[in-house]
């Protein structure tokens, strides 16, 4: 946690609750707003960039 290599979030019930697992993870970045937006449709191997 102190290197900032981890994005954490407030833990929400519309995140807790969530019935679509597939997208909470874009949902949760959108919330976050900002440079954390840029991360929702980067691939999740960068060499595939």
């Amino acid at each position: 946690m102190e290197e900032k290599t981890w994005i954490v979030a407030n833990a929400t019930k519309k995140f807790v609750f969530s019935e679509n697992e597939k997208e909470l993870w874009k949902d949760v970045l959108k919330e976050l707003g900002g440079e954390y937006e840029l991360i929702i449709n980067a691939p999740l191997d960068p060499r595939m960039n």
